[in-house]
């Protein structure tokens, strides 16, 4: 039986972040959502066209220990993201579920 998605999941497997990796984490934009050890997703972030280095940039900010929010910094330990082009949608609908 194939597996069945929600439409608000994303799709791309949950990644460690390696900070020595980040190329690979895309520049476009799109939404992602980062999560704690046990897997809770603790931010559910979008990257726009005025975002510099788009998900990259994103995603990467909250690793740092510059991170301002005191409920992600230190807690962030993985991430999963979607490229798209309707961002700002694509956010609201993962927002919502």
């Amino acid at each position: 039986m194939a597996e069945v998605f929600k439409s608000w999941e994303i799709r791309m497997p949950w990644t460690p972040y390696d900070a020595d990796n980040t190329k690979a984490i895309s520049g476009s934009n799109g939404a992602y959502e980062v999560a704690d050890e046990r897997g809770q997703v603790i931010y559910i972030g979008n990257a726009g066209g005025k975002e510099l280095f788009g998900l990259r940039g994103r995603i990467m900010r909250h690793f740092s220990p510059e991170e301002p929010n005191p409920a992600i910094r230190g807690r962030a330990h993985r991430y999963h993201y979607e490229v798209t082009s309707m961002w700002l949608s694509r956010w609201v609908e993962m927002l919502g579920r």
